[in-house]
């Protein structure tokens, strides 16, 4: 299988010097959470993504409004990143899947021989097309079992610390050893939101599973939801495993090896 097989078109795009709110705003008006930023030649020179805005800003009454008044000059250029991984149509997908698994980032910008955006595909795209290349069984061979695990009583500010310093987008927060919210990344990325609160303050309520269940339907769970993760739990409600995008993305360069 080629990029091509799965890539999106056509692909939205933004000029370097585009305003960053109206930058939010397309990319809430389009529903989607990349945005290739190009400068005047077409050529893709960084990716904006929907939790560069959440750190700055938040829609009031459906007009993005920054939270530093200084903010309000910002364009896309200033805020945007370099993107992790590139590809071409024609790359052969799981190479470029298993530079996916090792990037930070979500998603894979797809370009043509001069750089132009062509073509896109995320995280989120994998595990829908996971569903079908899943194997039938439990989801116990693609859940992992090395928790990252936070006390509820955590101060928010040291979990961003640890999030960062592990690399881990996801976490799941415990009170007794019983699973009580899952923390994001993006839950913890504004330092001032978060001063003197604790996880028990900011976690999301969790969604979670308990054991036997297919792997070919956390998928579905994951992608119908726009779910970043899935804890699995036992009857008790403490965590025995968790299944984000990333075990579902191994698991389908696994099956596309086979």
């Amino acid at each position: 299988m080629l990029v091509s097989d799965w890539m999106t078109t056509p692909v939205h795009t933004v000029d370097a010097g585009t305003p960053l709110a109206t930058c939010a705003e397309r990319m809430r008006t389009l529903g989607i959470r990349h945005l290739p930023v190009v400068d005047a030649s077409g050529v893709c020179v960084a990716v904006l993504t929907d939790a560069g805005f959440a750190q700055r800003g938040a829609f009031v009454a459906g007009t993005w409004v920054p939270y530093d008044e200084a903010d309000t000059k910002l364009v896309a250029r200033k805020v945007a990143v370099t993107p992790e991984v590139t590809a071409t149509p024609d790359d052969p997908l799981r190479d470029v899947l298993e530079r996916l698994l090792a990037a930070f980032q979500d998603c894979v910008l797809v370009l043509d021989p001069a750089g132009a955006p062509i073509g896109i595909f995320t995280e989120h795209d994998v595990v829908a097309h996971a569903r079908e290349l899943l194997p039938d069984g439990d989801v116990s061979e693609v859940a992992r079992r090395d928790l990252p695990l936070l006390e509820a009583s955590m101060d928010a500010l040291d979990a961003r610390s640890w999030m960062a310093r592990k690399r881990h987008r996801h976490a799941l927060v415990v009170d007794g050893g019983v699973l009580t919210g899952v923390l994001s990344h993006r839950d913890v990325a504004l330092e001032d939101a978060i001063q003197d609160a604790t996880l028990r303050d900011i976690a999301s309520r969790p969604v979670a599973r308990t054991e036997p269940i297919a792997a070919r339907e956390v998928a579905r769970i994951l992608h119908a939801h726009k779910y970043g993760c899935l804890p699995l739990v036992d009857e008790h409600g403490r965590p025995v495993g968790i299944v984000t995008r990333v075990e579902i993305l191994q698991a389908v360069i696994a099956a596309l090896g086979e």
